[in-house]
């Protein structure tokens, strides 16, 4: 299938959702919160400090340890 043949389908595609929903934009409503009980957590800021010259790096993957208990 050549370049222009895919672009085609995909503008057809395109038209053809357009036709589909007659011009109407869907939107996602408000939802009411399933919990609204109080959030028992507090924010401490500055808790982790690094020595002198060190710096934060990123995070790639976070997971539950096997004993369910530590991170």
């Amino acid at each position: 299938m050549r370049h222009s043949s895919r672009w085609g389908m995909t503008l057809a595609g395109v038209v053809l959702a357009a036709l589909f929903t007659e011009g109407r934009a869907y939107t996602q409503t408000s939802v009411t919160p399933v919990n609204s009980a109080p959030n028992p957590y507090q924010t401490i800021e500055g808790w982790a400090k690094l020595p002198d010259g060190r710096v934060w790096g990123s995070t790639s993957a976070v997971d539950i340890d096997r004993d369910g208990k530590s991170i």
